[in-house]
């Protein structure tokens, strides 16, 4: 039998040289240059997720009178979030009687700090968290310890965008990008507030929750979610009384503006009109989170607010 090694042995020197003649001038020129790589984009590295903070925040310009030592606002940064993702933008607007330190805080808790009386804190922050969006938590302090729920300066054209610019100055790690959606919540008397914000355009609402706050300017918040497609009104009320009557009366017109209208939070209606059980000052502790899990009305673009 042909033993093919012994065939092929004779003949390796010459193939060998064949290969080489393919990829190089076998005449004796020197080899083609070869034109290297370009250089690897650099890969920008991501900001580390951030640990829980409640962000003190005093600006130059504060909607309303507030003590020296007592914040404008407060911001809640959340365990692990995380600015390069998406992210959503949540507003609380407090009612009578409000400050922000006891509404954020856990535990026994001042409203000026160092002074005054001793409460017993909301701790709002915490159950924010338990919605686990990748969100921030703003809180302006509205009338100081006060029984009036006006809107102060945030009735000023475009004071709320400045507001806003102003407390994102001083909180790390506040996004550089635009939030994917924003979402204004108001208790009780905060519906004033609630109303000035949505007449300020260049700070677009996507999403309003009325935690018993409905009194009045039903017929605003109405139009307001007429106006856009994927925008989202919430009404919650303890069925009886102004909120109780108003938030039916929402519910009609909502229907005018050829808005679907909704019982509970697991409707993907853009009006929503729920009863709770829970008594008047626990109805943002008994379903934000619940308001923060529900899905939206539909696909949200990104707003205008950096």
């Amino acid at each position: 039998m042909w033993d093919d090694r012994e065939v092929l042995r004779p003949a390796l020197p010459a193939l060998l040289t064949l290969f080489a003649c393919a990829a190089y001038d076998c005449g004796g020129s020197e080899p083609a240059p070869v034109a290297p790589e370009p250089p690897a984009e650099p890969v920008p590295a991501l900001t580390p997720p951030a640990a829980a903070a409640i962000v003190s925040v005093r600006v130059p310009e504060p909607s309303h009178p507030v003590p020296e030592a007592a914040p404008h606002a407060l911001v809640r940064v959340p365990e692990g979030f995380r600015k390069d993702d998406p992210w959503d933008l949540v507003i609380f607007l407090h009612g009578w009687n409000g400050c922000v330190n006891v509404l954020m805080r856990s535990g026994t808790v001042r409203c000026v700090d160092g002074e005054g009386a001793v409460h017993e804190g909301w701790d709002l922050a915490t159950t924010f968290d338990e919605a686990g969006n990748n969100a921030l938590f703003l809180m302006p302090q509205l009338a100081f310890r006060e029984r009036e729920g006006s809107a102060g300066r945030f009735s000023e054209e475009g004071f709320v965008r400045g507001f806003v610019d102003a407390v994102a100055a001083q909180v790390d790690p506040w996004p550089d990008s635009r939030p994917r959606r924003i979402v204004l919540t108001a208790h009780s008397a905060g519906f004033e507030t609630a109303l000035a914000w949505l007449r300020d355009d260049p700070l677009p609402v996507d999403e309003v929750v009325l935690f018993d706050a409905l009194y009045a300017g039903t017929e605003v918040f109405a139009r307001w979610v007429g106006e856009a497609d994927g925008r989202r009104l919430v009404s919650i009320h303890g069925g009886r009384g102004s909120t109780a009557r108003q938030s039916r009366r929402l519910g009609r017109l909502a229907e005018r503006f050829e808005r679907a209208v909704g019982t509970d939070l697991s409707s993907i209606a853009p009006v929503i009109v729920m009863e709770t059980e829970a008594p008047h000052r626990d109805v943002p502790r008994a379903h934000l989170v619940e308001v923060l899990r529900s899905p939206d009305p539909a696909p949200a673009s990104p707003t205008e607010i950096q």
